[in-house]
């Protein structure tokens, strides 16, 4: 929490000397997956383009199979790709929003030759010699910039005029915007002059939705939640129903007169020759319920499928079924980490656990994989050299807890699990005292017996909680549930394990948890509610003092007191003042994703930050000089933060959080670094609590200001109350 006292509107947040460097020394563990979207795979010419989770990777087609050629690492989740003559346009977005444009003239060594950056960046289609690319607005609406593809350059922007939609190629010349159950057929050979020609009601057809026209005249459309359906549109204003499958698709395709529909992991195959009457070809399940099919691609009768833990497969449909030709395996999305000495156990989302040997920090190399199938992962939790790997087995229904204990050389052995078909019976481990889960209800204590094999020794009623994660000091036991925190202690005892406390809380999801002195830190990891701190001084009665505004993955450096919080970005604060309520920031850098685990540690007197995000996993070095300053003292009565920041320009926004301890008149404005208004953000009554608006990087005219240094200030009741100084960059 950012806890200051303002004397003017140029004094800024510390009266300490302070000093946070740090450097990313190594990113290893590069695993790619597809996230559930569309334009995820496409052909040009004799080559398969497939946006990963953040590489663009090529493969030659032959004849049975297809060879990566390329892997091209681009910054940001990759979300959409579309090609036009000699390059590939690959829209990237998350923490990083921005349109890459690459020379693919020799696909073993693509070239980006260009890169945009625009508010909301969502989506792009090329047509003809023109790259049409979507802007978000603020305010819910939609802009499409227009650029010649040869020359590269601006040629048009065009405010689409209804609400909420962005547009969407058809076929060549032809996009679709839609507003609400209304589709509207757009003609953009003149991209100087957009042109509504057709337009149609269409009931029972929600996002997203995926179009086509085919035979100049048949508009084809499909969507999750309803049937898949072919229109005469050749009354452009009264189109005619001519068949329906009954299938609610997630996407398709069609080549000559082959249509294939999925929707989660089911494929279909039609003869559409006849398109008044469907006849059904092939049916497929693959039966991976986690792991559905993300996206398509049909060139004649190759048919090309990505899975979302990584894989990329190549069918055959000539024989008018489907038929596997080859298949690629990414290792999917990084989900959980244990750090033990000099090694590293990651967990994949659905594709096991690997242990990786971290001795030399700067080439940490992988040494063994323990692949428990296409099963989800949900995490890992260790205490010493015992590891806790959770995983479900789906196709089973089954939940398994395997114990390993972690061999001098870094091998895992295993010592016992529990398979059960309670859901979630997830345990946790203290080192020394036992294993612990809560579900149903009720807390079950378990041990490695002299035959180490796990047994029960206690049983106690917690009633309303159904799960929770478990934190463990000394021989208390804190149980963050949703909407509950349950305080057990006498954990080292069987016969007297009581419950001390029970708080209602406002966190309903999954949590993460640490410690720091007197002090138990708990956070969502979606951005719903901020971190809670509480004093645990008396450890059976925790007691919430404050509140960061800020969620995610915690991390805690004890030596250098120091806190890291990774979601999008990972955000450092101090907490040498923690118990005056000053926590303030001190640093935060941005994540090309969003973070999964942050562990601090220490090697050869130096300082490390292990952090991994979704498809990476990386190790920073760092160093705080910190000169203690005995009089800085401040309540815990406001606060304000943003993030991320520094911010782009291509940034959507940047999100503004404040806190005030009653209900006050709130003026939150915007100054450039001479004092000169820019915007006004509020100006109203606001009620006690905290409270999140976002700016847009515009002034008061709507205008986009220019990079440079911004001054926050919070008024309360007509006095400065905080100032933050923001950066925004090109």
């Amino acid at each position: 929490m950012k806890k200051v006292l303002i004397f003017g509107i140029m004094v800024f947040l510390f009266s300490q000397v302070k000093s946070f460097d740090i450097e990313k020394i190594s990113e290893f563990s590069q695993s790619e997956y597809y996230p559930i979207t569309i334009n995820k795979v496409l052909i040009q010419d004799n080559y398969l383009y497939s946006a990963a989770g953040r590489s663009l990777q090529i493969f030659e087609i032959q004849d049975e199979n297809i060879d990566l050629i390329t892997d091209f690492e681009m910054q940001g989740e990759l979300r959409y790709i579309a090609a036009n003559d000699n390059y590939v346009y690959a829209a990237t977005g998350g923490a990083t929003s921005r349109l890459y444009r690459l020379n693919i003239s020799n696909p073993y060594l693509p070239v980006i030759t260009d890169t945009i950056f625009f508010l909301g960046n969502y989506s792009n289609f090329t047509d003809g010699n023109y790259v049409f690319v979507n802007e978000l607005h603020l305010d819910a609406t939609w802009s499409v910039h227009v650029y010649e593809n040869q020359p590269f350059e601006e040629i048009n922007e065009f405010d689409l005029p209804h609400l909420y939609w962005s547009m969407r190629k058809v076929s060549n010349g032809v996009a679709i915007e839609p507003e609400g159950d209304t589709f509207y057929l757009y003609n953009i050979t003149n991209p100087l002059d957009f042109e509504i020609f057709a337009s149609n009601y269409i009931a029972n057809v929600s996002f997203p939705y995926y179009t086509t026209i085919i035979q100049d005249t048949v508009f084809i459309i499909s969507s999750g939640l309803s049937n898949f359906k072919m229109f005469d549109i050749s009354e452009p204003y009264d189109w005619e129903l001519i068949t329906e499958i009954e299938i609610g698709a997630s996407d398709f395709r069609i080549a000559d007169d082959r249509l294939v529909l999925f929707k989660s992991r089911e494929l279909w195959l039609y003869d559409i020759s006849n398109l008044f009457d469907p006849i059904l070809l092939d049916h497929y399940n693959s039966g991976l319920t986690y792991n559905p099919f993300t996206s398509i691609t049909l060139d004649d009768n190759n048919l090309f499928l990505t899975v979302k833990n990584g894989t990329l497969f190549y069918y055959d449909i000539s024989n008018d079924n489907f038929v596997e030709r080859d298949h690629y395996h990414n290792y999917g999305r990084l989900w959980s980490a244990y750090k033990y000495n000099d090694f590293l156990y990651i967990q994949y989302l659905m594709n096991g656990l690997t242990t990786w040997d971290i001795s030399n920090l700067n080439e940490p190399t992988a040494i063994d994989t323990i692949f428990s199938g296409n099963y989800s992962a949900y995490y890992l939790d260790g205490d010493g050299d015992i590891i806790v790997y959770h995983y479900e087995d789906y196709i089973n229904e089954e939940y398994n807890n395997v114990i390993f204990k972690i061999e001098d050389n870094g091998d895992l052995t295993e010592l016992d699990r529990i398979t059960t078909s309670e859901y979630p019976y997830i345990l946790h481990y203290k080192e020394g005292i036992g294993f612990f889960s809560v579900y149903d209800e009720e807390m079950h204590k378990l041990i490695l017996n002299e035959n180490e094999e796990l047994e029960e020794v206690a049983v106690i009623s917690v009633p309303g909680v159904m799960t929770g994660r478990c934190f463990f000091r000394n021989n208390v036991m804190y149980c963050a549930a949703p909407y509950n925190l349950v305080t057990i202690q006498n954990i080292d005892s069987n016969e007297n394990i009581e419950i001390s406390s029970i708080i209602n809380w406002n966190m309903g999801g999954i949590a993460t948890g640490c410690f720091f002195n007197d002090y138990l830190f708990l956070s969502e990891i979606a951005p719903v509610i901020n971190c809670n701190i509480y004093d645990i001084s008396t450890p059976s009665s925790p007691e919430l003092v404050t509140t960061i505004i800020d969620y995610g993955f915690l991390g805690i450096d004890e030596e250098k007191e120091l806190l890291f919080i990774g979601n999008n970005i990972c955000t450092v604060y101090d907490l040498q003042h923690i118990q005056t309520g000053n926590i303030p920031e001190i640093h935060n850098f941005q994540n090309w994703s969003w973070a999964e685990e942050v562990i601090s540690f220490g090697s050869n007197e130096n300082n490390y930050l292990l952090y991994l995000e979704d498809t990476s996993a990386n190790i920073y070095q760092y160093n705080y000089e910190n000169e203690v300053n005995e009089d800085y003292n401040i309540s815990f009565a406001f606060s304000l933060l943003n993030y991320p920041n520094p911010f782009q320009s291509g940034n959507t926004f940047t999100k503004i959080n404040y806190q005030i301890p009653v209900t006050s008149k709130v003026e939150l404005s915007i100054y450039n670094i001479k004092g000169q208004l820019i915007k006004t953000l509020i100006n109203n009554i606001s009620e006690k609590g905290y409270h999140t608006i976002k700016w847009d990087g515009k002034n008061k005219n709507r205008k986009k200001v220019s990079s440079g240094q911004y001054l926050l200030k919070l008024n309360i009741n007509g006095e400065t109350k905080a100032v933050r100084k923001m950066i925004l960059l090109d």
